[in-house]
């Protein structure tokens, strides 16, 4: 990462909501302002220097990706998901606090620009002959990064978790194939914890299987969800859960700990359709979410949850109990969702039939107007804590650039 192309960070600080008693909904946004402000000298220093503290953080940072060499690149990275400190920016953000029912509300005003990712690697696991590095798979819930900055690794193939220190030494490996305490049947995901303990989820077997930071077994705990990503907090576990209506789903993030289980948020219904696409020969009849679907967008620490669970820009943050301290917001308006849209968003995740005549790719359009869309385009695409605590959010890529 060349440190001196300065990326801008939006940062804000931990929160969460509640989707049983509905709490967070009154913190919904009432108004959307379109108030702007000149950035001022003084400003411009302190983003610099904001820069260049998160570039020496992360320096030590990990951030796993997937490579086309299918092994784990561990990278120092400075995003940029809001351009109001970048060179040639005329516009700062304004965060204007409130409170309600003891929930922070920040919201911040300001031109939004998206700006690219650097990277420098510093490590890359994975891909060996052989050894505890010899795994050939990696995906965001097969790689987790406990409290000691070390890393945790799925090799689902081999039915073990490998883990390294942040520097790539091997430290140990847990788990093997079989039905049996401690054993793996089908394992799908794995989560770190800020102690250094880590659990397996094993869809085979319908378990948590929980070790401690030397590897050994702590204990089993029956599977409420089989979402492959999942967060260890220190109050519990966090998962996602999807649930089927007459009409349409619903997804649920949960907190489950050894006595309890708590909904922390809850997406609205998204409506299903029943459709058939034409163009490839005879298809079965497709049965989906639509086009533009709410969807749950969270990431944790091991202190808070970050969740977007709503069109509008409503990140609520969590402690680790669940319990919501903060809700970070823009003032940015949500957007209609349209057929242009919609069929945009189909070319660019194509529909494909595949037989013995070859592949076939059904028309985007005919995908948008059979498979339908909702009414809005979700702003929030993706939440990340960084190591120091601050929140990343990045914006939705079918959204209109708002600067």
């Amino acid at each position: 990462m060349d440190c001196s192309n300065h990326a801008a960070l939006h940062a804000a600080e931990p929160a969460k909501r509640d989707g049983f008693d509905y709490s967070m909904r009154s913190l919904r946004p009432r108004a959307r302002l379109n108030s702007k402000r000149q950035v001022s000298s003084r400003v411009r220093l302190m983003c610099r220097a904001v820069i260049q503290s998160l570039c020496r953080q992360f320096s030590d940072s990990q951030v796993m990706s997937m490579q086309p060499t299918v092994s784990i690149v561990v990278y120092a990275s400075l995003s940029a998901l809001f351009a109001a400190c970048s060179p040639g920016s005329n516009s700062v953000p304004h965060a204007q606090r409130t409170d309600s029912a003891g929930v922070s509300i920040i919201l911040n005003s300001g031109v939004d620009r998206p700006l690219e990712w650097n990277y420098r690697p510093v490590e890359r696991l994975g891909g060996e002959d052989d050894g505890p590095a010899s795994f050939y798979e990696v995906h965001r819930h097969l790689a987790s990064l406990d409290g000691q900055g070390d890393i945790v690794v799925l090799d689902k193939n081999e039915f073990r978790a490998v883990k390294f220190t942040k520097s790539g030494e091997f430290l140990l490996e847990a788990g093997r194939e079989g039905e049996g305490p401690g054993e793996f049947k089908r394992p799908v995901g794995i989560g770190a914890a800020r102690d250094g303990g880590f659990a397996v989820l094993d869809a085979g077997r319908g378990r948590y299987v929980q070790f401690d930071a030397s590897g050994q077994l702590v204990e089993e705990v029956p599977a409420r969800s089989f979402f492959s990503y999942f967060h260890l907090l220190d109050a519990g576990l966090v998962s996602q859960r999807l649930g089927y209506l007459m009409n349409g789903s619903v997804q649920r993030l949960l907190l489950s700990s050894a006595s309890d289980t708590t909904v922390l948020a809850i997406t609205d219904t998204a409506k299903t359709n029943s459709y058939r696409l034409e163009g490839c020969g005879p298809a079965p009849r497709n049965v989906g979410p639509v086009i533009f679907a709410p969807e749950l967008v969270w990431h944790g620490n091991w202190n808070s949850i970050a969740v977007n669970s709503e069109p509008e820009y409503v990140v609520n943050i969590l402690d680790a109990t669940g319990r919501p301290v903060r809700s970070v917001r823009r003032d940015i308006p949500v957007e209609d969702a349209t057929l242009a849209l919609a069929t945009q968003w189909a070319a660019e995740n194509p529909t494909r039939f595949i037989s013995s005549a070859g592949e076939c790719v059904i028309d985007p359009q005919q995908v948008a107007e059979k498979r339908g869309f909702a009414p809005y385009v979700p702003l929030v695409g993706a939440v990340r804590f960084a190591p120091d605590g601050s929140l990343w959010v990045q914006r939705s890529a079918f959204v209109a650039d708002s600067g």
